[in-house]
């Protein structure tokens, strides 16, 4: 089932996320206005073993940027809270 966002014109447009990538969009989803912590969401999506991965956790926020964020290097959607996490904001709106 894809996941639907307002989007310019005709007010939703599908999400362009599958796979492992909806897995992380989904935790952000879940908190969406709240700082979910780098552990958070790493336990969440890969469980307990991965828990300190925040290298790899980086590579796939970055992903879900660049299929998100109308301009991935100034992000207005997925938020990174420097040293804490990373936070959706409701389409680019403060939270």
């Amino acid at each position: 089932m894809p996941w639907f966002y307002p989007g310019p014109g005709s007010g939703r447009e599908p999400l362009p996320v599958s796979g492992g990538s909806r897995s992380w969009l989904r935790v952000l989803v879940a908190h969406a206005g709240k700082v979910v912590t780098h552990q958070q969401l790493l336990r969440a999506v890969w469980g307990d073993v991965y828990d300190e991965e925040a290298r790899l956790l980086r590579v796939h926020i970055s992903n879900l940027r660049s299929k998100l964020e109308p301009e991935p290097a100034r992000p207005t959607c997925i938020l990174t809270e420097p040293g804490v996490g990373s936070r959706l904001s409701f389409l680019g709106r403060p939270t």
